[in-house]
């Protein structure tokens, strides 16, 4: 829940520098087209961020209030925990939020799909159109999603053991980070239906993607 807010606080001071008249980014930032990303316990922040987003005051503790009200396109989760925020005892769930999550089969840190779990609870009203999208991605692990993290999931002295030959490569691992990501992105923000047809199946998307399942 404090990643969470963090990352709404962070979104707060973008909104503030954009309005400040004599700020270099002024009237330069469209906080209409945020997207929400996250990895790992940040990917459950940013689903709890879009919660937090639409509520008045903190679920644990009404005292808090919250001023955040962004209208924001989605959320991107990438091999999420799930449950370790619990607002008054429950499990998040967001309404009406566009909602892509992405996993690895080969994660050694989350070590199912929690992001389905997550999915799960995203719901629409019907009112507006919007989409929801889970990704699972046959040899990826967790940690190859971004550029520090490398390839062993484990502590350190159990990586000597890993084989590491059953892993698509860092390089393979994010360019399905990218294309997935980036046509998120575009299709929530700048309403591109064209890229919709990968979030149904991958095969749409076979020129761009490697070789995997």
């Amino acid at each position: 829940d404090a990643r969470a807010w963090l990352l709404l606080k962070h979104l707060a001071q973008w909104r503030d520098w954009s309005k400040a008249s004599k700020h270099p980014l002024s009237d330069k930032i469209d906080i209409k087209k945020t997207v929400l990303i996250g990895h790992s316990r940040g990917g459950e922040a940013a689903l709890t961020a879009a919660l937090f987003n639409s509520l008045s005051h903190y679920p644990d503790n009404a005292s808090e209030r919250f001023d955040f009200g962004f209208d924001l396109a989605g959320v991107v989760a990438i091999a999420p925990s799930d449950g370790q925020y619990r607002p008054r005892g429950g499990l998040v769930s967001i309404v009406d939020t566009n909602y892509f999550t992405l996993q690895g089969s080969m994660d050694g840190d989350a070590l199912s799909f929690m992001g389905t779990s997550a999915y799960s609870r995203v719901s629409f009203s019907g009112k507006h159109q919007y989409f929801k999208s889970s990704v699972y991605a046959y040899g990826a692990n967790h940690g190859q999603f971004n550029t520090g993290w490398g390839s062993c999931d484990f502590s350190p002295v159990y990586c000597w053991m890993l084989d590491d030959q059953k892993l698509i490569t860092l390089q393979q691992q994010q360019q399905i980070a990218k294309v997935y990501v980036s046509a998120f992105i575009d299709s929530v923000t700048q309403v591109k239906s064209e890229y919709l047809p990968l979030f149904r199946d991958a095969r749409y998307g076979e020129e761009w993607l490697p070789n995997t399942y």
